[in-house]
């Protein structure tokens, strides 16, 4: 039976419950954002992002003092939509996630992708005395996704835009901005969806009952230094960043957040594949540009060589040398390629 359609979790896996400790959280399950094609596309957005913060010293809008840290971009290597978290704590639940991936139908669930959405609307009529029958254009849309779905050839593969700044929280005092992905199947959401549900029936991902929110982290105030003190207003980039629990800043990120609405940080970009990574980015020295993939692991999308330093490393940016960069990433420990 296929991974995508299995509903039974593996005996090893702990029922955590409500009175349960949380575990601690080891790995993730994502969608990378860099490929050959988005790599140079980001580095010039997020470039033209941190030119625009650093330099200007007040919010485009309102004219006063809303610096973005520097510290708090992200660096490009780490770009990716998370889907869920896990707690693997030993070797041989990693192995168990490994060998899960390796026979994971993504085909059939791009496919289920762009089909389900259209079939879970109830288009029915009912009739006064007799029982309630679907509507006949309903059944013909049925019957023709049906026949497409059962066809041999491969699904089309999934392109999106990378586009806007969005706040996790309030616009005036949040602690993470993240850009939108955007694809004009609309099947990313529904894939995603399907992903997480098929990695949590399995028992590899940690139960999560909000609905999946797609997004690239872009800024994220957590991994500035010092950010447990607080900032106040002036010169040097400061102003109004705004104290938020557990030891996040939040900033005052309005006027960014207009001025980039709209704004593409990357267009026209295959997603390649899914994978699960470990907690914490690590530094990448030696980076060669033009590479695709952001992996170090089984799987990943290869294309550059780099030597991983094996510490995580908050806040660092991307460098500008013309052949060996300063970068983050995950490291990929499994991967799947999509079509």
């Amino acid at each position: 039976m296929s991974n995508s359609i299995a509903s039974s979790a593996s005996p090893n896996t702990a029922i955590i419950t409500a009175s349960t400790k949380r575990p601690s959280l080891t790995h993730f399950l994502c969608i990378p954002l860099i490929t050959p094609l988005s790599r140079p596309q980001l580095r010039n957005s997020l470039k033209q992002f941190k030119d625009e913060v650093s330099e200007t010293e007040r919010d485009p809008l309102t004219n006063e003092a809303a610096r973005i840290p520097a510290g708090a971009i992200r660096p490009i290597g780490t770009l990716h939509l998370t889907l869920g978290v896990m707690s693997l704590n030993s070797a041989e639940r990693i192995e168990e996630v490994k060998r899960f991936v390796e026979g994971l139908d993504v085909c059939e669930l791009l496919m289920r992708a762009a089909t389900e959405p259209l079939l879970e609307i109830r288009d029915v009529v009912k009739e006064e005395d007799g029982p309630v029958s679907r509507h006949p254009a309903r059944m013909a849309q049925e019957s023709s996704l049906s026949s497409s779905s059962s066809s041999s050839s491969p699904p089309k593969s999934l392109v999106i835009d990378i586009t806007s700044l969005e706040p996790m929280q309030s616009p005036t005092n949040t602690s993470i901005l993240y850009a939108v992905p955007r694809d004009s199947s609309s099947r990313l959401l529904r894939f995603g969806t399907l992903l997480r549900d098929v990695f949590a029936e399995a028992g590899f991902l940690l139960p999560n009952p909000r609905p999946l929110k797609l997004h690239a982290t872009i800024v994220n105030t957590v991994y500035v230094k010092g950010r447990n003190q607080r900032r106040k207003g002036g010169g040097g980039g400061g102003g109004h960043v705004r104290s938020r629990e557990k030891g996040s800043r939040g900033i005052d990120a309005a006027g960014w957040i207009e001025r980039w609405r709209g704004r593409m940080w990357a267009v026209g970009v295959r997603v390649e594949r899914v994978a699960v990574c470990e907690m914490g980015a690590k530094k990448i020295v030696g980076e060669r540009r033009g590479g695709g993939g952001t992996g170090t692991g089984s799987g990943s999308g290869g294309g550059s060589d780099k030597v991983v330093v094996n510490e995580e490393a908050d806040g660092v940016g991307v460098g500008d040398a013309e052949e060996e960069v300063e970068d983050q990433e995950y490291r990929e420990i499994t991967s799947v390629a999509l079509p």
